[in-house]
């Protein structure tokens, strides 16, 4: 009864997303993707975890869209699998065994404590990572440039990206990709874990600028004025929203 329901709300977002404001639902996620996701799209959920927004944005897309989801860790994606076979109402989902990178090939996941949503491919100091308590992976990385020719995408409208840290990486290797179709991202920024891989907001953010991506929000669509230096000064985790259009 609950995965129908979600399903029949997800087919209605903006009423959904009105039910959630009513009832004062922390889901800010949620709430955001029912905004930013729309019937017919193709999305990327890039660090899928266990699914559960994979499944939000099949019930979204609907028939005519198309939702390519990526996790890396084989255990996790058959929890999502698993998911989808319970909940998933449109055959409109494409399961990838990947992480996303700067080139393709082989790397290596860490996940800490047998916390697989904060699975990384740099060790981290924070949240489950201070129990020190880690397993190594090996898995497969593509290139979002790379997946696009393969599948030959005729366009793509949305991508939502968590991916602890390694977000400038899948950019870097998908930069003909977003220069063509200039998806909505959905980006986490946490300065702590972008700093294991030798980034910043400004690193980040100045491809995208060249891609011709020029609004910045922060995941409640608070604008974002002086992005770089605004999510420096950040120390918690920040979901980014860049647009090439006002939004």
């Amino acid at each position: 009864m609950k995965h129908h329901a979600n399903y029949i709300l997800a087919r209605q977002p903006a009423f959904y997303r009105l039910l959630l404001e009513v009832v004062r639902s922390r889901h800010l996620e949620k709430k955001t993707f029912l905004r930013l996701v729309k019937d017919g799209d193709v999305a990327f959920d890039i660090g899928a975890n266990k699914g559960s927004y994979t499944v939000l944005f099949s019930h979204i897309v609907g028939s005519r869209g198309q939702v390519h989801s990526f996790e890396p860790v084989r255990s996790t994606l058959d929890m999502l699998k698993d998911r989808l076979a319970k909940e998933q109402r449109f055959a409109n989902v494409t399961l990838n065994q990947a992480a996303m990178g700067e080139s393709e090939g082989e790397m290596v996941m860490h996940i800490p404590a047998g916390d697989h949503g904060q699975a990384s491919l740099r060790r981290h100091s924070t949240g489950s990572w201070a129990k020190d308590q880690t397993e190594s992976v090996s898995c497969r990385v593509k290139t979002m440039d790379g997946y696009a020719a393969e599948k030959e995408l005729k366009k793509l409208d949305f991508i939502k990206m968590d991916i602890e840290g390694a977000e400038l990486l899948a950019l870097r290797g998908g930069e003909k990709t977003l220069g063509k179709f200039q998806p909505v991202l959905h980006l986490e920024f946490y300065r702590s874990w972008t700093e294991a891989f030798g980034y910043g907001a400004k690193e980040l953010l100045a491809p995208l600028r060249a891609l011709g991506y020029r609004n910045f929000y922060r995941g409640d669509f608070t604008v974002l004025n002086q992005p770089e230096e605004e999510l420096n000064a950040t120390e918690h985790s920040e979901n980014v929203i860049c647009s090439a259009r006002p939004l």
